[in-house]
């Protein structure tokens, strides 16, 4: 029995080891699991802004078929007119300025781009491309959507 003194020492430096790690393992799953977590939502936020344009345009179908919606959010936005009634083209330039702002709230950082009547896509698709860093690891991550008109 005297030479068993030290193995309930080392079973238990094992064990903390063993639980360290697997500790570990657990914080770098959770942490992937918020970026992840993270990505999921700016997509979602994406995808809602999109389909807020695409319905703006089908409001105002003959400017957007027209490629009045045409913009990269690059150039200088449109001014938000102050009208009553509004032309189909006012509607446009409020349509894309508040949209602009939204984006701009919604997804800081953000480029926005917007394809329309395209002779690759066809002559009645519509394209929205949203382009951010991503929070994980920034890279530049592309969201594009489409929709026919």
């Amino acid at each position: 029995m005297g030479r068993q003194q030290g193995i309930g020492l080392i079973e238990v430096m094992i064990a903390l080891l063993l639980t360290a790690i697997g500790v570990l393992g657990f914080l770098a799953m959770q942490t992937k699991a918020l970026r992840e977590t993270q990505e999921a939502f700016n997509y979602s936020r994406a995808n809602l802004l999109a389909n807020d344009l695409f319905e703006r345009m089908r409001l105002n179908m003959e400017v957007a078929m027209a490629g009045g919606y045409a913009i990269n959010s690059e150039d200088s936005p449109p001014s938000l007119p102050s009208c009553q009634p509004c032309t189909a083209q006012q509607i446009r330039d409020r349509d894309l300025a508040q949209w602009l702002l939204y984006v701009d709230q919604q997804l800081p950082d953000t480029s926005a781009q917007v394809s329309s009547v395209s002779q690759t896509l066809g002559p009645d698709i519509i394209q929205v491309v949203l382009n951010l860093r991503s929070e994980s690891d920034g890279q530049q991550v592309s969201y594009s959507f489409q929709t026919r008109f």
